[in-house]
This record gives C-alpha cells, structure tokens and sequence, in this order.
C-alpha cells in the first residue's frame, strides 16, 4: 500500500480519468492532496499540471481532497463513494456502485450501472441513467432522475424529486418539494407529499396518503386501482376518474356518476386529479360515508347481508387482480435476475481486467527473457565470433546456430503463457546451446 502527498491550491481540480478498481473521493485537509493506493505506485498515473491533478489507476485508490475542490470522474469500473464534498462534482460513467455521504456538492452523474445511495445531502444531485435501484435519505435540494431501471426509495426529501422512467416500484415519504414522473412501470406510493404531485403515467397500483397544501395541484393517472387518503380539514377540489369502482367521500359533489366525481372538501383550496383504468377509492377522514343499503328488512336480514356482500364481491374482477400480482411477481423477480446478471457482468469485467494485467505482466517478462536471451548470444558471438576457423563446414557456410528461431519463439511463448519462469527459460536456453 502507497501513500502520496500533493500540495493543494485554492480552486484546485481533481480529474480521474479512468479507475479500473474502486474509488473513494472524500473531503480531507485543505492544504494537501492525499492519495493511498491499494497496490504499487507503478499501477498508477498522477500528472499535476498548475492547479489541476490528473490521476489513472488500475489499483484501488482513496482521495482525500480540499472540500471546495472541484472533482470530474472519467469512468470507474468497481464502486465510486463521494463523502463530503462541498464542491462541483461530475461523473461520467461508474459500472459499480456509487454511495453518496454528507457534504453541499452538485453532484451530476451520467450512467450508473449499480446502485444509487444518497444521504444527508444538502447539494443537488442529477443522474441520467441508473441501471439498478435508487435509495434517497434526507437529501435537502433537488433530485433529477432521468431514468431508472430499478426500484426508487425515497424518503426526508426538502427539495422537489424528478422522476423520468422508473421500471421498478416507487416509495416515496416525506417530500416538501413536487414530485413530478413521467412513467413509472411499476406501483406508486407515496406518503405525507405537501409539495404538489405530478404523475403522467403509473401502470401499477397509486396509493396517495398526505395533506394537501393550499395552491398546488396534486395529479396522477394509473392502470391499476388507486387509494387517496387525507386528513381531516382537508381543503381541496377533487376530480375523480376510474373505469372500474369509484367511491369516495366528499361532503360537497358537483357532478357524480358511476365513473365520474367532481365535488369539494373545505374551500377546495387544493387541486386533486387522479385517474384510473381500476377502481378508485377516496375517503377523508372524519367525513362520513354515505352508503345505500337496499336491505328488505321484512327478509331475513342474514340472507340480505350475505346477498349484498356477495353482490359488492361479484362487481371485483377477481382474475384481473391475480394478474395484477402475478405481474407485479414477474417484474420482481425480472429486477432481481438483473440485479444478478450485472453483478455477475462486474465480476467477469473485473476477472478480464485481472487476466489483461496478467497478460501484460507474462509480456514484459518475455520481453526480459528475449533481452536476456539477446545478451547472451552477443556474448556468445563475441567469445567465440573466430572460433569459425577452428571447424570445418561444407563449402565454407558459416555455422548454423544451435537454438532456432523456431526453438527462441517457443520458448518464450512458453514464458507468456506462464508455462515456464524466465531462469526455467534462461536454462532451458543454455541446454539448447549446449
């Protein structure tokens, strides 16, 4: 393990280029750069030009730069952690995982092939393209997500969640800002939402659960059932949409149908939206419910009762909702196999990179074991370069040479290989020699 040391100077950028290993970029002394190499310094490439320090590793390597420093990341092909950083950071592609702890930073990412971990952020954070799940914790700015391909977690969110494509299910509690996506292929839930909704496309089940906040807007449309809870004293004006059930509880109803509700809690100071392809179920709490009850109460009240349950449970399209499960399986299950996938692509890119260095390594030693080989016969030549006129050879030809051209290949092939050592070479040489 190797340790380096750069003098730091104000406004100072740090650019890794390419880590083929994992990388740990943290906030350290303001005064000094500090590189600790998990391997020999010759396995890494640190050029310091002014007030930039360019750096390539093959091995593992930890950064500890001034806070405020500016860092740009080429590509990493194991696991990137950023801590502490106050300044600008961008990240062009990380084939592992990517933890992100503490610290102001913009953080801007373009393509991540694992997981994606933010905590106690206070700076914003974009990703373009995350091919594995997003989990979100206390994060005090703007998130921009462009698309996801796991599932996304959120929660303690002070700034607005910008959501592209999620393939996987989305968890959100507790954001003050708007959330805004544009598709999401799996359920929604979201919980204590204050700061305006804005789902295009949900194409499993939506379940809201918050106080509305005066002004906003608060939309979403789904293929499966949705579920709106609010509190009581909610203000707000609903428009309800669905294609199968729709019940609510609203004190004041506009317009209302089988499929369609338009009505008011409080001073409707809110705008509430949602639609369905499913059934849809709004309730405020502390409203009371209104139900018909067609019970012939000169019957038999038990049979009415069971009658009118198995009614309500006849309008249930029983098959539509296993399908709705053993989708939301097979989407699971589909995240989970590629979750193994990419980690079973990491491990055979690392293995390729690992049988790449071997190669180079066998390389350079046949190299040294031809320059040895060289060496030799040079001096083999100068020893005995006169000894021709001590043989005699048919028609005056100079002697043939008693290793091959043949013979020198082989045996060096045999070095690259790792077959034979470079001294096993070197004997097996001089044997051939005699």
């Amino acid at each position: 393990m190797d340790r380096l040391r750069y003098e730091a100077s104000d406004g100072m950028t740090i650019r890794l280029s390419e880590v083929h290993s994992d990388a740990v970029i943290q906030a350290g002394a303001a005064e000094a750069v500090e590189l600790v190499l998990d391997g020999d310094a010759d396995q890494c490439t640190i050029q310091s030009e002014e007030d930039v320090l360019q750096i390539a590793s093959h091995v593992p390597v930890s950064v500890s730069v001034p806070a405020s420093a500016e860092i740009h990341v080429g590509e990493v092909t194991g696991d990137l952690i950023l801590r502490g950083l106050n300044g600008t950071v961008t990240a062009e592609t990380v084939h592992g995982e990517l933890l992100l702890q503490s610290g102001a930073a913009a953080i801007s990412i373009k393509a991540l092939y694992g997981d994606l971990t933010a905590e106690d952020l206070s700076g914003t954070l974009s990703a373009g393209d995350v091919h594995a799940d997003v989990r979100l914790s206390n994060i005090k700015a703007e998130v921009v997500l462009g698309s996801v391909h796991g599932d996304v977690r959120a929660r303690i969110l002070k700034g607005g969640l910008q959501l592209g494509t999620v393939s996987g299910d989305v968890r959100l509690r507790e954001v003050s800002g708007e959330v805004s996506l544009e598709e999401g292929n799996g359920d929604f839930k979201g919980t204590d939402l204050r700061g305006g909704m804005n789902l295009h496309q949900v194409k499993g089940a939506l379940s809201f659960k918050s106080a509305l906040a005066p002004g906003l807007t608060y939309r979403g449309r789904a293929n499966g059932d949705i579920i709106v809870r609010c509190p009581e004293g909610t203000s707000a004006r609903f428009t309800l949409e669905a294609k199968g059930t729709l019940r609510a509880t609203l004190p004041e109803v506009e317009e209302g149908s089988e499929h369609r509700i338009v009505g008011q809690s409080g001073d409707g100071e809110a705008q509430v939206e949602f639609s369905t392809d499913g059934d849809l179920s709004l309730k405020i709490r502390g409203e009371q419910e209104h139900f018909e009850m067609p019970f012939d109460f000169g019957a038999d009240i038990a049979a009415e009762i069971e009658a009118q349950i198995a009614e309500s449970l006849g309008g249930l399209d029983f098959d539509a909702i296993a399908q709705r499960e053993i989708e939301k399986a097979m989407r699971k299950a589909e995240r989970e196999i590629e979750k193994a996938r990419r980690r079973a692509e990491h491990g055979r890119h690392i293995a390729e990179e690992r049988m790449q260095r071997a190669q180079e390594h066998a390389q350079r030693a046949a190299q040294r074991a031809h320059q040895a080989f060289q060496r030799r016969h040079q001096e083999w030549q100068g020893a005995f370069g006169g000894a021709s006129s001590m043989f005699r050879f048919d028609r005056g030809r100079p002697p043939k040479p008693k290793v091959s051209e043949e013979e020198q290949l082989a045996i060096l092939k045999m070095v690259q290989e790792n077959k034979i050592t470079i001294e096993e070479a070197e004997q097996l040489l001089k044997a051939l020699e005699g």
